[in-house]
């Protein structure tokens, strides 16, 4: 009863009121002054309950000058007066949601009502009456209470028009705060290089200035974006040790100049805040240290070299094991440390560790469960993709837990349906957004352009943000030099921004990508049995690599014993011997990934159709590589493969059929040995029309304008990954009227290729995809998928002219008519028969992405 007497009190305080005795102009000054002290204290004691009193009053003084003022007609005061009260609203619901232990929900509701009102009527005015200093702190008002809520995707969209609007205020201040609140919401986005190369920018225009409070914040955000960045140290090895022994030195560099800008500036509480930032920092670091040198201390201790099937240890249960106690610190460091971002769903990832702990499996997965429909939730939220692929990339683990007990209470369904949610869901989304509202040709160029803009910002952040992290500079002495990067990447930023503008005028679907729903385990074996097919989905875990066999009428799930960290090690080591012709190929490996990833699931494969879903370090892997130690031979010879990114993706696709019949576009870049013969003799298959083109390279504006009148478009032409920004991957065309050649994959989701069957491209790298932490696949593949090609056939490296050419010749002999699985089976058989090429260097590159 006291703490309710006590709110209403406060809910009374905040009551609008039309009396003042000051003059307006008077109690606007005391109101924001108010404010102001709230937060100076803030910054060197903390919260005190006086301060919701100073709040109420502020609030009043400014309801009384805010009516005043429009009496007057004087709107650009008014709008000052309305970004005060939203303040004044805003500062209050934080100070009683922390002291209300979730009995105040409606006055809290009410207070965020209140607050987003009057930011959004101040806003209105100071467009109005083009107050730019108005607008940055009503947007930016806004975009709290949007973080608040968990909804990056509107506080994106009000950050990136306060930024704009910080470019026409008549102080550097306006556009400072604005950054270091785009820093903010970039963070929460995990769009960490965009967020590391505006707080960069921000500390260079700080280097010679007296403002503690806002190199306060800049040192602090950059410490969360280093750390936010070393959350891929701990798990599953995907950035190595020294990178993030790196990432934490920056990281901790950053909280002890934070400390001491707090701690000069009589900060208390903030130099309080940042050290205890840092002691969970340096208990991050050594439990990350711990565990790479645990897992590395398994792989040197066990020997992972199997020899024959009784040599791998697979069970049918899959471990759930205990969560250790230090695990649950870990988390609770890692939320502490993320901060409110992180918000309700891994504190209800915690809770349901701490059932799990306490052996409550049934408390534990409905907790976790809870905690993945937050994030689900917060996902749908964020709008454009560009945060699409990046935004689980902190949150991916907490999908392993549920999915790992429903696996061992065999509710296979429920278990797939998270792990599809899991699994290259920007794809997933992009296709459903083509479908629905992306099918014009214009759209769809629109949406090209878009990324291809997007893409050429975040590679120059990319490589800033490396140089940076390679050197022992930060980047802080040498201002003139980020300045002058951070004024390019500005003016691409703004270049990027008036288009989405104008975009967004002419097609709303451009920017807003729909959410998919992810394939049953239902539909998946229906349309397996109707076209007699077997699906291997694996799963990988920092120990183990989960099998999962799904047939026509069956459905098998195994535990294989071998950790992330050997996995890795081996994969390296094989595709290191198959990339290049003259290394010797390590026929060991490929017969220890045979027993690991094949063998266990052997005897279950009904048909010859086997469709790979690969996870993580097995992307872009050619299975058909794979060695079976019992009869020496390799697992392209034996089964029709094919490889897709998911089984939401495979429900999509489109059915295969033959080849035969098509009509061709074919294009082969004349410098490439054997590349103009494989055109041609391909022409002959396709009697219906053809377009070859080999004695020039294609002009890439002629590809573009034709490539969606044919069915089946084969490139023989040079190609590049980009691994630094995959959407700048791009195969090699002819330039024509001042326009380059290259035709980025960014660009490809501009194509029309709703028509083709099938789209090779046969040369050089052009199947690489990088994959994210949340097993998004980008690159070339990702971008022809867009574009509505029916199949790919794409290679993993640098593949031989002449090799290719056989291999091209017989793969379109044989699918004029069997399937294109079958017909890259025959190639495989074929080119393998001549001694000249039976390295895989020569025939195993070739991935088949389709159904």
């Amino acid at each position: 009863m006291k703490f309710q007497r006590f709110t209403l009190m406060v809910a009374a305080l905040l009551a609008p009121t039309l009396t003042g005795q000051n003059a307006p102009k008077a109690a606007q000054a005391s109101g924001l002054a108010r404010i102001e002290h709230v937060r100076d204290t803030m910054r060197r004691s903390g919260f005190q309950p006086s301060l919701l009193n100073e709040l109420a009053v502020a609030d009043k003084e400014l309801q009384a000058s805010c009516q005043a003022f429009r009496n007057a007609s004087n709107e650009g005061e008014v709008a000052v007066c309305l970004v005060g009260m939203g303040d004044a609203e805003r500062m209050a619901r934080v100070f009683l949601q922390s002291i209300s232990n979730g009995n105040a929900n409606a006055q809290l509701d009410t207070l965020e009502q209140a607050a987003r009102t009057h930011y959004e009527e101040a806003a209105q005015l100071a467009r109005k009456t083009r107050s730019a200093a108005s607008l940055v702190k009503a947007l930016t008002g806004m975009v709290l209470l949007d973080e608040a809520r968990h909804d990056y995707g509107s506080a994106n969209s009000h950050v990136t028009e306060a930024v704009r609007a910080a470019s026409l205020c008549p102080n550097q201040d306006c556009l400072l705060d604005a950054l270091l609140f785009k820093v903010e919401v970039e963070t929460y986005r995990r769009e960490l290089f965009s967020a590391a190369s505006h707080v960069n920018g921000v500390i260079a225009l700080l280097k010679n200035r007296s403002d503690p409070k806002r190199q306060y914040s800049a040192y602090s955000d950059r410490a969360d974006i280093y750390r936010a960045m070393t959350e891929g140290c701990s798990y599953n090895q995907q950035k190595s040790i020294d990178v993030c022994l790196r990432l934490f030195e920056l990281a901790k560099a950053d909280l002890s100049r934070a400390i001491e800008i707090a701690s000069q500036a009589g900060f208390t509480n903030f130099a309080q805040v940042a050290a205890q930032q840092a002691k969970q920092l340096d208990l991050l670091r050594t439990l990350t240290e711990n565990y790479n040198s645990m897992a590395t201390k398994v792989v040197q201790t066990v020997r992972f070299e199997p020899k024959t099937p009784k040599d791998v240890l697979v069970t049918e249960v899959i471990p759930t094991g205990q969560i250790p106690p230090a695990e649950v610190q870990a988390m609770k460091t890692l939320s502490e440390a993320a901060g409110p971002g992180s918000g309700g769903s891994l504190t209800a990832w915690i809770n349901a560790q701490m059932e799990d702990m306490q052996g409550r499996p049934d408390a534990a997965l409905q907790g976790y469960l809870n905690a993945i429909h937050m994030v689900e939730e917060d996902r749908r939220k964020l709008g454009e993709d560009s945060a699409r692929a990046s935004f689980l990339d902190d949150k991916i683990g907490l999908y392993e837990r549920p999915i790992i007990l429903l696996l061992d209470q065999k509710r296979y369904s429920e278990a797939f349906h998270l792990l599809e949610l899991s699994r290259a869901r920007a794809t997933a989304d992009l296709l459903s957004t083509k479908s629905t509202g992306l099918s014009r040709a214009v759209d769809r160029q629109l949406f090209a352009t878009l990324a291809r803009k997007r893409a050429e910002i975040t590679s120059i952040q990319t490589q800033f943000f490396n140089e940076n992290l390679s050197s022992q500079s930060d980047g802080s002495d040498n201002p003139e030099a980020v300045a002058k990067a951070q004024t390019h990447l500005s003016e691409l930023e703004a270049e990027y921004e008036q288009t989405l503008v104008r975009v967004s005028r002419q097609s709303s679907a451009v920017r807003d990508v729909a959410v998919s729903e992810p394939a049953s385990l239902e539909q998946l074996q229906d349309l397996l049995r109707q076209e007699q097919m077997d699906l291997l989905y694996y799963y990988l875990t920092d120990t183990a690599v989960i099998l999962i066999h799904v047939g026509p009428t069956s459905l098998h799930v195994r535990n294989v014993f071998l950790p992330r960290l050997a996995l890795i090690t081996k994969v390296a080591a094989l595709r290191a011997s198959m990339s290049k012709r003259d290394a010797e190929f390590r026929d060991d490996v490929s017969k220890q990934l045979f027993l690991y990833l094949i063998q266990p699931a052997l005897s279950w494969l009904s048909t010859e159709r086997l469709v790979i879903v690969p996870q993580g370090d097995l992307q872009s892997l050619p299975f058909q590589a794979f060695v079976n130690p019992a009869d020496g031979t390799y697992l392209g010879e034996r089964f029709q493969i094919s490889y897709v990114p998911s089984a939401s993706i495979l429900v999509t696709m489109k059915k295969q059929r033959n080849l035969g019949g098509g009509v061709l576009l074919a294009a082969a870049d004349p410098s490439l040995p054997s590349a103009p013969e494989e055109v041609h003799t391909l022409a002959a298959l396709y009697p219906n029309k053809p377009r070859v083109i080999s004695d020039t390279l294609i002009r890439k504006a002629d590809l573009e304008r034709w490539a969606g009148s044919y069915s089946v478009l084969h490139l023989a032409v040079h190609g590049t990954f980009d691994s630094q920004e995959p959407l700048l991957s791009n195969v090699k065309l002819a330039g024509g009227d001042g326009e380059e050649g290259d035709l980025t994959a960014a660009e490809m989701f501009g194509l029309m290729l709703e028509q083709a069957q099938i789209v090779t491209l046969s040369a050089c790298e052009t199947g690489r995809v990088r994959t994210t932490r949340a097993n998004e696949i980008q690159g070339i593949q990702q971008a022809l998928l867009f574009a509505g090609a029916q199949s790919l056939l794409v290679s993993a490296w640098k593949v031989d002219s002449e090799a290719t050419s056989l291999w091209m010749q017989t793969f379109y002999r044989e699918a004029q008519s069997k399937s294109s699985a079958e017909a890259a089976r025959e190639a495989i058989r074929a080119v393998r028969k001549n001694p000249k090429y039976a390295h895989p260097f020569y025939w195993a590159p070739f991935l088949l992405i389709a159904r």
